[in-house]
Protein backbone atom coordinates (compact mmCIF):
# COMPACT_ATOMS: atom_id res chain seq x y z
CA UNK A 1 0.00 0.00 0.00
CA UNK A 2 3.08 2.61 0.99
CA UNK A 3 3.81 1.63 -2.87
CA UNK A 4 0.80 2.40 -4.07
CA UNK A 5 0.52 5.93 -2.49
CA UNK A 6 3.98 6.61 -3.21
CA UNK A 7 3.15 5.80 -6.99
CA UNK A 8 0.06 8.23 -6.67
CA UNK A 9 2.16 11.34 -5.54
CA UNK A 10 4.53 10.61 -7.98
CA UNK A 11 1.71 10.73 -10.80
CA UNK A 12 -0.05 13.71 -9.20
CA UNK A 13 2.94 15.78 -9.72
CA UNK A 14 4.22 14.72 -13.13
CA UNK A 15 3.44 17.10 -16.30
CA UNK A 16 0.79 14.45 -17.12
CA UNK A 17 -1.91 15.21 -14.49
CA UNK A 18 -3.46 17.31 -17.04
CA UNK A 19 -4.32 14.06 -19.35
CA UNK A 20 -7.32 12.32 -19.92
CA UNK A 21 -9.33 10.12 -17.54
CA UNK A 22 -8.59 7.56 -19.64
CA UNK A 23 -5.06 7.96 -20.28
CA UNK A 24 -4.84 9.00 -16.74
CA UNK A 25 -6.17 6.28 -15.28
CA UNK A 26 -4.20 3.85 -17.72
CA UNK A 27 -0.87 5.68 -16.60
CA UNK A 28 -1.80 5.11 -12.74
CA UNK A 29 -2.33 1.35 -13.14
CA UNK A 30 0.71 0.41 -15.29
CA UNK A 31 2.98 2.65 -12.75
CA UNK A 32 1.26 0.83 -9.95
CA UNK A 33 1.42 -2.57 -11.96
CA UNK A 34 5.38 -1.85 -12.68
CA UNK A 35 5.79 -0.66 -8.81
CA UNK A 36 4.30 -4.02 -7.62
CA UNK A 37 6.08 -6.36 -9.79
CA UNK A 38 9.34 -4.42 -9.22
CA UNK A 39 8.52 -4.65 -5.49
CA UNK A 40 7.95 -8.54 -5.48
CA UNK A 41 11.29 -9.19 -7.33
CA UNK A 42 12.96 -6.67 -4.69
CA UNK A 43 11.41 -8.16 -1.64
CA UNK A 44 12.30 -11.75 -2.81
CA UNK A 45 15.74 -11.22 -3.22
CA UNK A 46 15.39 -9.47 0.30
CA UNK A 47 13.53 -11.79 1.48
CA UNK A 48 16.49 -14.70 -0.02
CA UNK A 49 19.58 -12.63 1.29
CA UNK A 50 17.52 -12.80 5.15
CA UNK A 51 17.14 -16.71 5.04
CA UNK A 52 20.84 -17.30 4.05
CA UNK A 53 22.12 -15.25 6.09
CA UNK A 54 19.90 -15.81 9.19
CA UNK A 55 18.22 -18.99 8.56
CA UNK A 56 21.27 -21.04 6.61
CA UNK A 57 18.75 -21.96 3.95
CA UNK A 58 21.00 -22.00 0.88
CA UNK A 59 18.41 -22.06 -2.38
CA UNK A 60 16.81 -18.47 -3.08
CA UNK A 61 13.89 -19.79 -2.79
CA UNK A 62 11.30 -17.01 -3.23
CA UNK A 63 12.96 -15.74 -5.76
CA UNK A 64 12.91 -19.22 -7.39
CA UNK A 65 9.25 -18.41 -7.31
CA UNK A 66 8.88 -15.59 -8.89
CA UNK A 67 10.83 -16.53 -11.49
CA UNK A 68 7.99 -19.44 -12.17
CA UNK A 69 5.21 -16.58 -11.78
CA UNK A 70 6.75 -14.50 -14.33
CA UNK A 71 7.50 -17.82 -16.56
CA UNK A 72 3.86 -19.44 -16.58
CA UNK A 73 2.23 -15.86 -16.72
CA UNK A 74 4.03 -13.54 -18.95
CA UNK A 75 6.27 -16.15 -20.52
CA UNK A 76 9.16 -13.67 -19.59
CA UNK A 77 12.04 -13.93 -17.27
CA UNK A 78 12.64 -12.00 -13.59
CA UNK A 79 16.26 -11.43 -15.18
CA UNK A 80 14.60 -9.95 -18.67
CA UNK A 81 12.17 -8.03 -16.45
CA UNK A 82 14.92 -6.87 -14.39
CA UNK A 83 16.80 -5.65 -17.84
CA UNK A 84 13.85 -4.10 -18.96
CA UNK A 85 12.30 -2.22 -16.33
CA UNK A 86 15.44 -1.65 -13.70
CA UNK A 87 17.51 -0.46 -16.82
CA UNK A 88 20.01 -2.87 -15.26
CA UNK A 89 22.15 -5.71 -15.78
CA UNK A 90 20.62 -8.42 -13.64
CA UNK A 91 23.89 -9.66 -12.26
CA UNK A 92 24.54 -5.72 -11.03
CA UNK A 93 20.64 -5.78 -9.61
CA UNK A 94 21.20 -8.27 -7.46
CA UNK A 95 23.85 -7.95 -5.95
CA UNK A 96 23.63 -4.30 -5.29
CA UNK A 97 20.24 -5.20 -3.80
CA UNK A 98 22.26 -7.82 -1.95
CA UNK A 99 24.67 -5.53 -0.58
CA UNK A 100 22.04 -3.30 0.72
CA UNK A 101 20.03 -6.40 2.96
CA UNK A 102 23.53 -7.13 4.08
CA UNK A 103 24.31 -3.60 5.01
CA UNK A 104 20.99 -3.77 6.73
CA UNK A 105 21.44 -6.83 8.99
CA UNK A 106 24.30 -5.52 9.84
CA UNK A 107 23.28 -2.12 10.93
CA UNK A 108 19.88 -3.58 12.94
CA UNK A 109 21.98 -5.11 14.79
CA UNK A 110 22.63 -8.21 13.36
CA UNK A 111 20.26 -11.98 12.66
CA UNK A 112 19.70 -12.06 16.47
CA UNK A 113 17.91 -8.71 16.83
CA UNK A 114 16.20 -8.96 13.78
CA UNK A 115 14.35 -12.20 14.79
CA UNK A 116 13.51 -11.11 18.32
CA UNK A 117 11.31 -7.66 16.11
CA UNK A 118 10.04 -10.56 13.97
CA UNK A 119 11.67 -9.77 10.82
CA UNK A 120 10.79 -12.62 9.61
CA UNK A 121 7.32 -12.89 9.74
CA UNK A 122 6.96 -9.24 8.15
CA UNK A 123 9.02 -10.32 5.56
CA UNK A 124 6.85 -13.49 4.52
CA UNK A 125 3.28 -11.07 5.24
CA UNK A 126 4.61 -8.32 2.95
CA UNK A 127 6.36 -11.16 0.36
CA UNK A 128 2.63 -13.16 0.11
CA UNK A 129 0.23 -10.00 -0.20
CA UNK A 130 2.86 -8.77 -3.30
CA UNK A 131 2.91 -12.17 -4.62
CA UNK A 132 -0.78 -12.10 -4.66
CA UNK A 133 -1.13 -9.20 -5.78
CA UNK A 134 0.71 -9.75 -9.10
CA UNK A 135 -0.81 -13.24 -9.57
CA UNK A 136 -4.23 -11.13 -9.61
CA UNK A 137 -3.05 -8.89 -11.74
CA UNK A 138 -4.38 -8.09 -15.23
CA UNK A 139 -1.01 -6.14 -16.43
CA UNK A 140 1.22 -7.83 -18.93
CA UNK A 141 4.88 -6.19 -18.82
CA UNK A 142 6.35 -5.76 -21.94
CA UNK A 143 9.58 -7.57 -23.13
CA UNK A 144 11.09 -4.66 -24.70
CA UNK A 145 10.13 -0.69 -24.63
CA UNK A 146 11.13 2.69 -25.33
CA UNK A 147 12.85 4.18 -22.75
Amino acid sequence: MKLYKYLLILLATSPFTHASPVLKEQMESNLYNEGLHSGLIQTAIQFDVFNQRCRGVSMAKKLSKVNRLFLSKYDITVNNYIKVYLSQDPRVAKKRLKQEMVTHILKQGGCRALKKQGTRKLFKKHYRELFQQTELSAWIPQKTRKR
